[in-house]
């Protein structure tokens, strides 16, 4: 039996630009001076990177989820998803000095 659910946990498997985040941390550094540059490495940015990218697309989709679905209990529940996301991709984006 599939679970009703079951569409909010399936996603699509398709290429995903990373030098997006990379280039909005480079950009970011060129303000500060290049102090963040010195204490992240070139593997940890990548990885913020790809977690920026993650954070942002869960919280797009729980966004556009809660937007769609008619029971007011699972809107809720994407939308405290989202929330929950976009405190994390806004954590993510300070350690790289955003």
């Amino acid at each position: 039996m599939v679970s009703p659910l079951s569409q909010f946990y399936h996603t699509e498997r398709r290429p995903v630009k990373r030098t997006t985040s990379i280039k909005i941390a480079l950009q970011v550094n060129k303000m500060q001076g290049g102090k963040i540059m010195a204490e992240i490495t070139a593997k940890e940015l990548e990885l913020i990177s790809d977690a920026l990218t993650t954070e942002g697309l869960i919280c797009k989709k729980a966004r556009a989820y809660s937007k769609t679905l008619t029971d007011v209990d699972l809107a809720q529940t994407m939308t405290k998803i989202a929330d929950e996301h976009e405190q994390r991709y806004s954590a993510l984006l300070k350690l790289i000095g955003g």
